[in-house]
C-alpha cells in the first residue's frame, strides 16, 4: 500500500496524524488531497485505533513533539536539496577519504542552529549507515596567536 500513494497523500496523512484525524484543519487537508475521506481511511489502515490528537499530552510533550516532527521535516527537504551522495562521489572521485560540511562558515543562523543539533547526525547515520559521520567542534591557533572555533560534520569512508 506504502508505493500507491503519492507525496501529498502521505503530507496529508503526516497532518491527520499530528493534529488528529477529526482536528485537521479542511484547508490544509484540501490543500494536499481532493477530499478527507480518502485520507481518513488510509490513515485508518495504517494504525490499529484511531488518533486521538494531543489532548491527552501536556503542553511540553505537544511543544517536544512539534519540535521533533518540525525538525524532521526540515531535514528530510534539506538532505534532498542538499544532494550529499553526489557530494561524497566526487569527493571519492577527486581521491579523498572523507567529507566536510564546515558549520562555522554557515552565514545562515536558523542553518547552523539545525546543523549543530545532534538529531542531524543520528538521522545522516540513518540515511547513509554505511559511512561514519561526526560532528567536532574545537579551536585552532593561527597567525599571531589568533584563535577560532570551527564546527563540523565530517563524512568520512576510509578504513
Amino acid at each position: 500500500m506504502k508505493n500507491d500513494l503519492t507525496r501529498d497523500e502521505w503530507i496529508a496523512i503526516g497532518l491527520a496524524f499530528f493534529y488528529g484525524l477529526d482536528n485537521v484543519p479542511k484547508n490544509l487537508m484540501d490543500h494536499y488531497v481532493n477530499g478527507r475521506k480518502k485520507v481518513m481511511k488510509i490513515a485508518e489502515q495504517l494504525i490499529d485505533e484511531p488518533i486521538k490528537g494531543f489532548g491527552s499530552q501536556s503542553l511540553k510533550e505537544q511543544l517536544q513533539q512539534k519540535q521533533k516532527d518540525s525538525h524532521l521535516i526540515w531535514f528530510e527537504r534539506w538532505y534532498e536539496n542538499e544532494h550529499l551522495e553526489k557530494e561524497l562521489e566526487i569527493a571519492a572521485l577527486q581521491n579523498y577519504s572523507a567529507y566536510t560540511i564546515s558549520i562555522s562558515n554557515e552565514k545562515n543562523e536558523y542553518l547552523k542552529r539545525r546543523l549543530r543539533d545532534p538529531r542531524t547526525i543520528a538521522l545522516l547515520r540513518e540515511k547513509i549507515p554505511s559511512i561514519k559521520i561526526t560532528y567536532k567542534k574545537g579551536t585552532v591557533t593561527g597567525l599571531f596567536g589568533v584563535t577560532s572555533t570551527y564546527e563540523e560534520i565530517i563524512f568520512d569512508w576510509s578504513d
